[in-house]
């Protein structure tokens, strides 16, 4: 009677020896049956001998549910731009290069929606449209000429390669109290400087400073300006389209068709013309269109408001 007590005590240990072995070092599994957790491999004999401790397990993402609460937003990953962010989608139109041409100044200005326009510093008449634009309540930009890749001269109040952090501070600073209620800035030009880590550095301190937000006209793949701008928490934008870099009707068409579909797939989108009299016609008859297909037109503040970016408000 004893011995066949003694015998099944020991096998109960025995399986409560097993089990706890497989729970310690066993792969545990969620319901459907996929590890959440897995040994570590051996150390590789390549391996530098104070190479950091290993635990004998680690953590296997378990999978996510297939449905989400209504009232839990998924999380939006750090410094990234959320898609799907605006319903309905939204398109902010920049006109670039105001302030030469006073004729073409005011047929833009004409134009019906809430275009942003990026006046020259400096330019002739880039305080004049200033003033006309803020009357009519359109949002303005400063277009800050930057080095190209061709080392051309810049107009006044252009950023180069050639000034220190105090030149580029003071020349931006006065760039931007020349004209009226700029919100933000964008690079005239600047394939070479927006490649430049240390200029744009200085450039986004000032915009900190003064609580402006940057648009990247992407003049360049290698481009750090955005991401610039993320590192200083200045609110900033990517150009998507060009709309006009070729002036033709066709090609007018297929940058904004191109437009529209960004939009819809990305929730956002903006895009960069000219005021060109080709850019400046197609828009008055096409502008209408972004209703009609559910997109509102919007000033690019409008965009960074709503928008959960790196670029921070």
């Amino acid at each position: 009677m004893i011995k066949t007590i003694n015998k099944r005590w020991f096998a109960c240990l025995w399986f409560l020896w097993l089990g706890l072995s497989a729970n310690l070092y066993g792969d545990w599994t969620t319901l459907e049956g996929e590890a959440l957790y897995q040994p570590y491999p051996p150390l590789s004999a390549q391996e530098p001998i104070d190479a950091p401790f290993y635990l004998p397990l680690r953590e296997i993402p378990a999978p996510k549910p297939s449905f989400s609460s209504p009232n839990s937003p998924s999380p939006v990953e750090p410094f990234e731009k959320p898609l799907n962010q605006f319903y309905p989608p939204v398109v902010a139109i920049i006109i670039d290069d105001i302030g030469y041409n006073r004729q073409q100044g005011l047929d833009v200005l004409a134009l019906e929606g809430d275009l942003t326009f990026a006046l020259i510093p400096y330019a002739p008449n880039a305080l004049t449209f200033a003033k006309a634009a803020s009357a009519k309540q359109r949002e303005i930009m400063l277009h800050t000429p930057m080095s190209d890749i061709t080392r051309k001269p810049v107009a006044k109040g252009g950023l180069t390669m050639a000034m220190d952090r105090e030149t580029v501070l003071q020349t931006l600073n006065d760039s931007i109290d020349a004209l009226p209620n700029v919100r933000g800035v964008n690079n005239h030009q600047g394939s070479l400087l927006t490649q430049k880590a240390e200029p744009m550095q200085w450039v986004m301190e000032i915009l900190k400073a003064r609580d402006l937000y940057f648009v990247d006209s992407r003049t360049t793949h290698k481009s750090v300006a955005y991401q610039t701008a993320n590192r200083y928490r200045v609110p900033a934008l990517r150009r998507d389209i060009f709309l006009d870099h070729e002036r033709s009707l066709t090609f007018l068409e297929k940058q904004f068709s191109e437009l529209m579909s960004i939009a819809k797939r990305q929730g956002y989108a903006v895009a960069i013309g000219h005021p060109y009299p080709e850019t400046i016609q197609f828009l008055s008859k096409n502008l209408s269109r972004l209703e009609a297909n559910g997109i509102n037109l919007v000033p690019v503040s409008k965009i960074l408001q709503n928008t959960d970016n790196t670029a921070k408000k």
